[in-house]
């Protein structure tokens, strides 16, 4: 299953909020469905209606300032990047230009690079104290 935090659902919110803005004068119908943790299910619920009611926040990326272009920073290394991937993937052609996280294997290779040059990075430094 897809664990999904709070703080996401009070972020969705504000993303449509933002699209609502955009694409319906405002206007956005929210609806709960079924399946839900009930030890969970209230603090979701407070995070939409805080996010329902707050004034909307300005548009982080003011270089594509449109709903859904900036995924907040706590969202990485989320267990739900490859659902969020396909969908982004399957929805391409929408005007929503939604960013396609990286995929597994794009996460794996930069974390490698990222070690290699830190290793590298620590070699040499180590290098150049040993040389004074």
């Amino acid at each position: 299953g897809c664990a999904v935090s709070p703080q996401a659902f009070g972020a969705l919110t504000v993303e449509l909020r933002r699209l609502a803005a955009e694409l319906a004068g405002g206007r956005l119908l929210m609806a709960l469905e079924g399946g839900y943790s009930l030890e969970v299910l209230p603090d979701c619920i407070e995070e939409v209606a805080v996010a329902l009611a707050k004034e909307l926040p300005p548009a982080v990326d003011t270089v594509h300032p449109e709903p859904f272009s900036e995924p907040p920073s706590w969202l990485e290394g989320s267990t739900c990047n490859g659902a969020i991937r396909r969908t982004c993937e399957a929805h391409h052609s929408l005007p929503l230009r939604l960013p396609v996280p990286a995929s597994k294997a794009e996460r794996r290779r930069a974390a490698s690079v990222a070690k290699a040059d830190s290793q590298s990075s620590q070699a040499f430094e180590a290098g150049a104290r040993a040389a004074v």
